[in-house]
């Protein structure tokens, strides 16, 4: 079976300005004309809420990057000056030529002989591998 034939489309009436420009009375008591008029004053302030708590939470973000890279930068120094220590101290127990002065020093005892510590024989065993060239570690 064919299809039924296409019929024109009506005529278009001529749009003058005056029926676009005013109103008509059922236009303005339509219920669905006051809720898109109230739904969009509804938007645009919900949109410059939106923008404000964006900015305050922009500032917050700028506040605390800002104290996050102070106290970096704090602990960055605070660390470097402890390796600075360090290394003055690594430097300090490198003066000694070799292992076995450092051991020798190690070893020495002040004036009185410490006797909760029996280091004598300690002594002779790091000098008597002195002489034969052991590597102590």
């Amino acid at each position: 079976i064919p299809p039924p034939p296409i019929s024109p489309p009506p005529p278009l009436e001529p749009i003058s300005s005056s029926s676009i420009s005013t109103p008509t009375k059922a236009e303005t008591t339509d219920p669905r004309i006051e809720w898109r008029r109230l739904n969009t004053e509804k938007l645009k302030k919900q949109d410059a809420e939106e923008v404000e708590a964006k900015a305050k939470q922009q500032s917050k973000a700028k506040d605390y990057l800002k104290k996050f890279l102070e106290e970096r930068s704090a602990k960055i120094a605070s660390t470097k000056e402890v390796h600075a220590k360090s290394d003055a101290k690594k430097i300090e127990e490198a003066k000694f030529e070799n292992t076995w002065d450092k051991v020798i020093d190690m070893t020495k005892t002040p004036g009185t002989i410490n006797r909760t510590k029996d280091v004598g024989k300690l002594k002779s065993v790091l000098l008597s591998a002195k002489a034969k060239n052991v590597l102590v570690l």
